[in-house]
């Protein structure tokens, strides 16, 4: 503050704020840089902040705990939870006050006062490190008072510092990554804390309690209810809830909601089924509308009753289009647009298939594996013959005694002398093997055996 003001005018101040905060202490007021204790109505957390934060330019903005993130709400609640402690938000240790000259002071997203594990009282902290922990372009270094660079390096001084501090006083740091970058689910993000919980602290496991906590949190509903209990604000769904009412979509609920994954499930209860069709969509697109004008929360099942309701193609049309492809309908009453899978008869092979007509163009599977099979022994003969007549031989196989690569087939050399010898050996150069054996004085056993 430029100037100093009474209480009487400090208090005006607090609790007219727009945060709706009520002032509870100011005993120690003396200037701007004291601090006072402040209640926030709506969560009745109380906190402290200087005086000068409720200037006309003052930084509060609204209660710490209301203000909390995703990723500070989900390790503060899952942590306090585990330990059935109390967590303290943003709290401002004496080791954190006077950290810099010219800066304020450090606060903790969580702090334990007190916690007893194996007869020992602990202090632990809590610190989520969010993406502008690790990453220099993030908005929050954005500022005008200081460039990217030395906002960054400024973030990462006082990071370093509360690692050395806490060390300092014995204090258990539970650092937690980004939340929002390491977990695809609230469930994930429960783990990873838990997961970094039991690794500053090993001996939580001595807790029984502890242990039973554990299984708790493999909730997802449970989960929500959680972290709405620790200041973040699911206010949104409600709202969503009367948008989707208000655009005409009465037979849509939302039946569960992931903040993590930014997901909400909905259900349909236009069909007559034993469980109502429901479907995952994502929440920036969950408002749509009825008359297809643009994508959003539209049933699935809904839209393709729509889609499908009137025939693309009377009876004889179907028939004569799978006809050109080679097939024959048993069924044609049971197509009804090009995407539907109906049952066939390939004309040539007379095999049954399961198909649709927009891919029936392709032919059958049957005959198309035997083409296939067929220009593949046609290629490998003409390399066999190929190769025979550089030797100056001859193959007198067909193509029909070919089958793979082991397949024996008959050859004459130059000599005119016949012999039979196996595909992968001819490719790996041999030829008449009577006529190698002989070279090398093996008898004609040896030769039969080399042969087989």
């Amino acid at each position: 503050m430029s100037m100093k003001i009474t209480k009487e005018e400090l208090t005006i101040r607090v609790n007219t704020h727009p945060a709706n905060v009520t002032l509870v202490s100011c005993e120690g007021y003396k200037n701007g840089a004291s601090l006072i204790t402040i209640k926030c109505n709506e969560s009745n957390h109380i906190f402290t902040r200087k005086a000068e934060d409720f200037s006309p330019n003052g930084r509060f903005t609204k209660c710490p705990k209301c203000g909390l993130s995703l990723g500070q709400s989900i390790a503060c609640a899952v942590t306090g939870f585990l330990l059935n402690v109390k967590v303290l938000h943003e709290f401002t240790p004496v080791y954190l006050k006077n950290w810099h000259p010219s800066r304020l002071a450090l606060r903790h997203d969580g702090y334990i006062k007190s916690y007893n594990i194996d007869n020992e009282n602990i202090t632990v902290a809590i610190e989520h490190n969010g993406d502008q922990h690790t990453n220099p372009k993030n908005k929050y270094h954005q500022r005008k008072d200081m460039t990217t660079a030395e906002s960054y390096n400024l973030l990462k001084e006082s990071d370093n510092y509360k690692v050395d501090a806490c060390k300092e006083y014995s204090v258990r740091l539970i650092t937690i990554p980004d939340l929002y970058a390491s977990a695809n689910s609230i469930l994930d993000a429960a783990k990873i804390v838990m997961n970094c919980i039991e690794k500053c602290i090993p001996e939580v496991h001595l807790n029984q309690e502890y242990n039973h906590r554990t299984q708790q949190i493999n909730d997802r509903d449970f989960l929500i209810k959680l972290i709405n209990q620790y200041g973040f604000d699911n206010s949104r769904i409600q709202r969503l809830r009367e948008d989707l009412y208000e655009e005409g979509n009465n037979m849509i609920s939302i039946t569960s909601f992931d903040p993590v994954s930014n997901r909400v499930t909905l259900q349909c209860t236009a069909h007559d089924l034993p469980e109502h069709y429901t479907w995952d969509a994502n929440l920036n697109n969950l408002l749509g509308s009825v008359d297809r004008t643009r994508k959003g929360t539209r049933c699935p099942q809904c839209a393709i009753c729509n889609r499908t309701s009137e025939r693309r193609l009377n009876q004889d049309t179907i028939i004569d289009n799978f006809i050109a492809y080679g097939f024959i309908v048993e069924n044609p009453d049971d197509y009804i647009n090009n995407r539907t899978i109906v049952a066939v008869i390939c004309i040539e092979c007379k095999i049954s298939d399961d198909i649709s007509l927009s891919k029936a163009y392709r032919g059958c599977k049957t005959c198309r594996k035997q083409e296939s099979d067929r220009l593949r022994i046609k290629n490998e003969m003409f390399k066999i013959r190929q190769i025979a007549k550089s030797k100056g031989g001859k193959c007198l196989s067909l193509n029909g005694d070919y089958k793979d690569q082991t397949s024996k087939l008959k050859f004459i050399d130059a000599d005119k002398s016949p012999f039979t010898l196996r595909a992968n050996k001819l490719k790996r150069g041999q030829w008449n093997p009577a006529t190698r054996y002989i070279r090398s004085g093996k008898t004609n056993k040896e030769n039969s055996v080399d042969n087989r």
